[in-house]
C-alpha cells in the first residue's frame, strides 16, 4: 500500500490516465512526429527504388550495346543507390524501434502492417500507399534484373561460341580427328566448306 491508501499496482495501471493533459498531449505529438518521420523515410526510399528501376531498365540497352564503360558506370550508380537504400533501412529500423517503445510493444511486432492499425486514418492511408508502392517497385526491379541476367548469360554464351568458331578457323586441325575426318558436331570449316 502506498501512503495514500491506494495499492501500488493500481497506481501503475492508472499511470497514463492520471498524467496531466500536457504530458499526454506531448506523447501523442511524439507519436505523430515519429509516424511523419517514418513516412518521410519511406518516401525517400520509394524515390531511390524508382531511380534504381530506371537504371535496371537502362541496363538492358547497355547489355545489348555491349559497351563496357557504360555498364561499369551503370553498375557503380546502382551500387551507390543500394548503399543509400541500406542507410535508409537502418534509419527506418531506428524509427520502428522508437515507435515500438512508445507503443509499448516488442520491436519485432512494429511492422508497417501493425503500425497501420495504430496510426490515425490519414497516416494509415499514407502507410498503405507506401507499402504497396514499395512492393510493386521491388517486384519490378527483381523481374527486370532476372531478364537482364538472362541477356548477360546469352551474350556470354554467344561470345564463347563465336570465339571457339574463330579459333577453329585459325587452326583448322582442331576440327579434325586423326583419320582426317571432321570431329562430330563441329562447326569448324563447315560454313566455309558450304560457301566454297
Amino acid at each position: 500500500m502506498s501512503g495514500l491508501g491506494m495499492p501500488l499496482a493500481h497506481k501503475r495501471y492508472d499511470y497514463e490516465r492520471n498524467l496531466p493533459m500536457q504530458v499526454r498531449f506531448k506523447m501523442v505529438i511524439a507519436l505523430t512526429t515519429l509516424f511523419d518521420t517514418l513516412l518521410s523515410e519511406l518516401d525517400e526510399e520509394i524515390i531511390l527504388y524508382q531511380t534504381m528501376l530506371r537504371f535496371v531498365e537502362d541496363e538492358r540497352d547497355v547489355l545489348i550495346r555491349s559497351k563496357l564503360s557504360e555498364l561499369l558506370s551503370n553498375n557503380a550508380a546502382k551500387e551507390n543507390l543500394v548503399r543509400q537504400v541500406l542507410m535508409l533501412r537502418r534509419a527506418r529500423k531506428g524509427i520502428l524501434a522508437e515507435l515500438a517503445l512508445r507503443l509499448r510493444v516488442p520491436v519485432r511486432t512494429a511492422t508497417l502492417s501493425f503500425l497501420m492499425e495504430k496510426a490515425d486514418s490519414e497516416r494509415r492511408g499514407k502507410l498503405e500507399i507506401c507499402q504497396k508502392e514499395l512492393g510493386i517497385l521491388i517486384r519490378r526491379i527483381k523481374n527486370r534484373n532476372a531478364i537482364n541476367r538472362r541477356i548477360a548469360e546469352s551474350s556470354e554464351e554467344y561470345v564463347s561460341k563465336w570465339q571457339s568458331f574463330l579459333l577453329g578457323m585459325c587452326n583448322p586441325f582442331q576440327g579434325y580427328v586423326h583419320t582426317g575426318q571432321m570431329k562430330a558436331k563441329q562447326l569448324y570449316g563447315t560454313l566455309l566448306n558450304d560457301i566454297g
